[in-house]
């Protein structure tokens, strides 16, 4: 494929080839009075040019893949003699440089793979501290209705990371986990000071003694570990604290 062709000194990508047959007239010396037919294919830089050739030969436009080559488009080069040859080693070193760059990106994405699903891994079988989870939410995927996972993996939902207190294997045990603690457990996040309280239904969610909370309009601090009961029933004692 010819990637470009010149206008002057000046660089034209082209775009679009034309694909046609062309009748060539048998030669004097030829014994044959049948025409050769010989397949060409042109390239040009509009689809204008494009067309007007496709429709006077009857052939075929097609498209380019010529992202690769956009950044040559409209470049000037010397005033040399040989204006093709000069800018076939513009092509050239440009093309080196993207490989490179190319190949050093595409290493970098595979590391950031890599590093995302050790991190969350890692976030999942609690090897990281929850207050490093919650700075990075991006991380996990969002909740979906046809979400499927284990016990202890990550979801986003409306806004908080929630992990998955049971193994959901098939969408009728899957649901919503802002709607059913029962199924999901939210991860807090350490900025907030006093959370709003959220009911336990087990020790794996129950509050630990010296959390803070936030419940019917009151700050509360639980006094046990352990603490499954609601704020002003047992187990807690109320804060004051001054509203900015």
């Amino acid at each position: 494929m010819q990637a470009f062709r010149m206008y002057g000194r000046i660089i034209e990508v082209n775009r679009y080839a034309v694909s046609y047959e062309e009748q060539l007239p048998p030669l004097p010396d030829q014994d044959t009075e049948e025409p050769e037919t010989i397949h060409r294919v042109e390239y040009l830089p509009t689809k204008e040019e494009a067309d007007a050739i496709a429709q006077r030969t009857g052939g075929t436009v097609s498209p380019l893949e010529a992202g690769e080559w956009e950044w040559l488009d409209g470049i000037e080069v010397d005033d040399v003699p040989d204006t093709f040859s000069e800018a076939v080693k513009i092509q050239e070193m440009g093309q080196a440089a993207y490989v490179q760059t190319k190949e050093k990106t595409q290493r970098a994405l595979h590391l950031q793979d890599i590093t995302e699903l050790v991190f969350t891994q890692m976030a999942q079988t609690r090897q990281i501290s929850d207050n490093v989870v919650v700075q990075y939410p991006e991380m996990f995927a969002r909740w979906t209705e046809s979400w499927l996972g284990k016990a202890g993996d990550i979801v986003r939902d409306e806004g908080n990371l929630y992990r998955c207190i049971h193994d959901v294997t098939n969408p009728g045990q899957n649901t919503k986990p802002s709607q059913t603690p029962a199924m999901w457990t939210r991860i807090a996040d350490p900025a907030e000071e006093w959370p709003q309280w959220i009911q336990p239904i087990g020790a794996h969610d129950a509050y630990d003694k010296g959390e803070k909370v936030k419940h019917k309009n009151k700050h509360w601090m639980s006094e046990v570990d352990g603490n499954v009961w609601e704020p002003g029933v047992y187990g807690w004692t109320e804060q004051i604290v001054m509203e900015e």
